[in-house]
């Protein structure tokens, strides 16, 4: 298995498509920390913005 592997059915991004590797890589850390995985823990985190701006 290499990197280019995808797992999932989610089409190509945009052309337009901004990535923000510090959010992404902020929101990573939070949901895989080893705070979030311990046993009675629940993490809820929200993307919000006006429709349309690449929350997904």
């Amino acid at each position: 298995m290499n990197n280019q592997t995808r797992f999932n059915q989610a089409p190509p991004l945009p052309p337009y498509y901004v990535e923000r590797p510090e959010v992404s890589q902020r929101l990573k850390q939070i949901l895989l920390s080893e705070e979030t995985a311990k046993a009675g823990t629940l993490v809820v985190s929200a993307i919000y913005g006006l429709g349309g701006i690449g929350k997904s």
